[in-house]
């Protein structure tokens, strides 16, 4: 969301957002590694460089946003040991339904839905 509060293509330094967002370096260097591997931020090393959003990330729904950084899979295993309750259990089908309501709703908003006219100087 900071990298969405950014003007145009500003790219934002890892010291500049571990400092804003107070998180470890370290982490935040994982974080970033994954989302340019997904392609969802663009980083450039050294003098001038940093972070920031592709263009289509900032239009993605935070679902799919989701979506590409935690592949939905099943709460439960069902399949995973014997069960007293096989057969005549629905949590599974209860699980479903509630992640299904849960990325339904996140994709109501995309990124810029959620930080509309919320500059922040970093």
């Amino acid at each position: 969301m900071l990298l969405a509060q950014q003007a145009g293509d500003q790219r934002l330094s890892i010291v500049e957002i571990s400092k804003t967002l107070r998180v470890s370096h370290n982490h935040l260097m994982k974080v970033v590694n994954n989302l340019a591997r997904l392609e969802l931020v663009d980083s450039l090393r050294g003098r001038g460089g940093g972070i920031r959003l592709v263009p289509r990330t900032r239009q993605m729904t935070i679902g799919a946003v989701m979506r590409e950084l935690e592949p939905v899979e099943p709460l439960v295993d069902c399949d995973a040991g014997p069960c007293p309750f096989r057969g005549g259990c629905e949590l599974d089908f209860a699980l479903q339904r509630a992640m299904h309501a849960f990325l339904a709703e996140l994709d109501k908003k995309t990124l810029s839905d959620l930080v509309r006219d919320k500059i922040v100087d970093v």
